[in-house]
């Protein structure tokens, strides 16, 4: 009996240690973005967006926020922006383009849905879209695009630590996210027409017709405090 005794109270010390153990490496597993309170900018001159036969491409996207203090392993990020003064465009209103036919998309001023950047890993991370997330329309508003119509939608990254003096050479490269080809739901509503392909595939739906477009962009992640720190998750 006292062998038996001295068995288990063994069996609970290992598994005690076991369940710290576990905790540890949970805790060791979930990384926080750094540097923490300082700004975050996170810009794309690529984001894409497939909808119908059209493919939408915008030199200029860029969501930002502040990296909460303490850490966290999430943060929100303000509804996209798709115009900078210093990016030449055909028309500053309407900066996004279908490279093939040549028709223009901008975004309506005003949305304030916020985004979220979560961390997984050091190397990954989810962005989530959220509902009614963003909008792109023609010029004229004779065309809207509504993205993520019907509930928030988690697009997967991967995550790339840039480098403040890469090898010594003084060489500066930011941090980036590259985030995955991500399918939303979209409802287009027409006022007088869209560019042909917009439609293709689409179905009617009370006064605009719903589908789906494919969303995928590359993202530089800056410091917008400290130009000379580098986002990290860590």
């Amino acid at each position: 009996m006292r062998f038996k005794g001295k068995r288990s109270g063994l069996v609970v010390a290992a598994l005690a240690v076991a369940s710290v153990a576990a905790i540890s490496v949970a805790m060791a597993t979930t990384p926080t973005i750094k540097p923490e309170g300082d700004g975050l900018l996170a810009t794309s001159n690529n984001a894409h967006f497939k909808i119908g036969s059209l493919t939408i491409v915008c030199p200029y996207m860029q969501l930002g926020g502040k990296i909460p203090s303490p850490g966290s392993s999430s943060m929100a990020l303000s509804a996209p922006s798709f115009y900078h003064h210093a990016i030449e465009v055909e028309n500053p209103k309407f900066p996004c383009t279908d490279g093939v036919k040549g028709s223009l998309f901008g975004a309506p001023s005003g949305s304030s849905v916020h985004w979220e950047l979560k961390v997984n890993s050091t190397s990954s991370a989810s962005v989530v879209i959220p509902k009614n997330g963003f909008h792109l329309e023609a010029p004229g508003a004779k065309c809207h695009i509504e993205f993520a119509r019907s509930g928030s939608v988690t697009a997967s990254a991967v995550f790339s630590k840039g480098f403040s003096n890469y090898g010594g050479s003084g060489l500066a490269f930011p941090s980036s996210i590259e985030v995955a080809e991500t399918s939303l739901p979209v409802l287009i509503t027409i006022t007088s027409e869209c560019p042909t392909g917009l439609l293709e595939g689409a179905k009617k739906e009370g006064e605009g017709y719903s589908t789906f477009a494919t969303f995928f962009a590359w993202f530089d992640m800056s410091d917008g405090t400290n130009v000379s720190e580098i986002v990290k998750f860590e």
